[in-house]
C-alpha cells in the first residue's frame, strides 16, 4: 500500500458510510458517502471475493478491481447499478459465469473480464448493455456460439473472445457492426 494512505475501512463499515482511496496511485484520492462515483483497487495483490455490498454504491460509475488475486463471481448486483459505465476486472481468479444482470447496464461502455477463469457461454441477455463500446472476454474458459442478439451492440469498437471455446458462424448483423475496428 502506498504511503498516503491514511486510514483503511473495513468491510463492515461500507454500510453506513465509505472512504474510498485510489490505491492505484499516490495521489490518496479520498470520496465519502454514498455519491463515491469510482472505486479504483487495481494492482494492489488484494485477495478474497468481490463484496456484494458494493451494489448498493448507486452513484458508482467505474470499478477497477483488475491485477490482484481476487477470487469466486463476478457479482451479480452490479446489474442493478444504472450508472455504472466501467468494469475491469481482468487478471484475477474469478471463477462463475457472467452474469446476465450486466445487459441491464444501459450505461456500460466498457466490460473487461479478461484472464480470469469464467466458465459458461457469453449470454445473449448482455446484448441489452446497448452502449458497449468495448467487451474483452479473452483468456477464460467460455464455450458456446456468439449470439445474434449482439448484433444491438452498435456502437462496439473491440470485441475480444479468444482463447475460448466459442464457436459457430458469426451472424452477418454481428460481423457488420458499424463502429467495429477489431474483433478477435
Amino acid at each position: 500500500l502506498h504511503s498516503s494512505i491514511h486510514h483503511v475501512v473495513r468491510a463492515e463499515s461500507l454500510k453506513d458510510r465509505l472512504v474510498l482511496y485510489d490505491l492505484s496511485s499516490d495521489r490518496g484520492e479520498r470520496g465519502r458517502g454514498w455519491e463515491t462515483s469510482a472505486i479504483t483497487f487495481s494492482n494492489n495483490g488484494l485477495s478474497g471475493t468481490i463484496p456484494t455490498v458494493l451494489g448498493a454504491l448507486s452513484n458508482l460509475r467505474v470499478l477497477r478491481i483488475a491485477d490482484n488475486e481476487l477470487t469466486g463471481s463476478v457479482i451479480s448486483v452490479l446489474g442493478l447499478l444504472s450508472s455504472l459505465r466501467h468494469i475491469s476486472e481482468e487478471k484475477n481468479e474469478l471463477i462463475s459465469s457472467i452474469p446476465e444482470s450486466l445487459g441491464m447496464l444501459t450505461s456500460l461502455t466498457y466490460l473487461n473480464l479478461s484472464s480470469n477463469r469464467l466458465i459458461g457461454s457469453l449470454p445473449a441477455a448482455l446484448s441489452g448493455a446497448t452502449r458497449l463500446e468495448y467487451v474483452l472476454v479473452a483468456y477464460n474458459h467460455l464455450v458456446g456460439t456468439i449470439s445474434p442478439a449482439f448484433s444491438a451492440w452498435t456502437r462496439m469498437r473491440v470485441w475480444e473472445t479468444f482463447g475460448q471455446r466459442i464457436g459457430g458462424t458469426l451472424a452477418p448483423n454481428v460481423v457488420a457492426l458499424p463502429a467495429l475496428t477489431a474483433l478477435r
